[in-house]
């Protein structure tokens, strides 16, 4: 395992246990590009703090899956994003604060992608949805860890999972397994 592996890994650990410690805020990461850094204080301190979460989770499912390789952080219309430029493996996640849900952090997904029919068909009530675009997070609420790793997951091997679209019948083609919104347990077959 790599340095850099270790302590994303670490990282993860010190984000987990100081966003269930109550109003401990985690440190800016200073890996962290300045101009990404500068876009993250820019957030309300509840959201930011979520949003932290978020990128962590980032971070440590790229780290353990090898097909997804490095990730490109920067940013995207002033807010932070992650690309898998190196094998382009997965759709652009961007991280944000929707104006019109002010309490909440937005993972903003392609929208010409499946994955937020496919989530909101499959877990109807995991996430508050927006659009075909984003899963919105309150600032404040739990949030299912396992859930949100398989989604992000989901958009990070993306173009090499194409997932048919939940409306769409494909015949010959096996659905994936989505977390079952009622158990929450994930499958990890791919889709295919």
């Amino acid at each position: 395992m790599t340095r850099e592996k270790i302590s994303l890994s670490a990282e993860l650990g010190r984000y987990l246990l100081a966003f269930g410690a109550g109003p401990m805020t985690p440190a800016i990461n200073n890996s962290m590009p300045a101009h990404v850094v500068a876009a993250f204080k820019e957030f309300p301190a509840p959201v930011r703090k979520r949003l932290e979460y978020v990128r962590a989770l980032i971070f440590s499912i790229a780290a353990k899956d090898q097909n997804i390789g490095s990730l490109t952080e920067t940013l995207k219309w002033g807010e932070p994003v992650y690309l898998t430029e190196a094998t382009r493996s997965g759709s652009t996640i961007r991280l944000g604060w929707p104006k019109a849900h002010p309490n909440h952090a937005a993972i903003y997904f392609n929208c010409q992608t499946t994955l937020v029919p496919a989530f909101r068909e499959n877990l109807p009530n995991a996430f508050e949805y927006s659009g075909s675009r984003a899963i919105l997070l309150a600032a404040d609420d739990p949030v299912d860890e396992d859930v949100l790793s398989f989604c992000i997951s989901m958009a990070l091997t993306y173009h090499r999972t194409k997932m048919p679209h939940p409306s769409r019948n494909v015949r010959g083609r096996q659905r994936a397994s989505l977390p079952s919104a009622t158990t929450n347990k994930v499958s990890h077959r791919s889709w295919e």
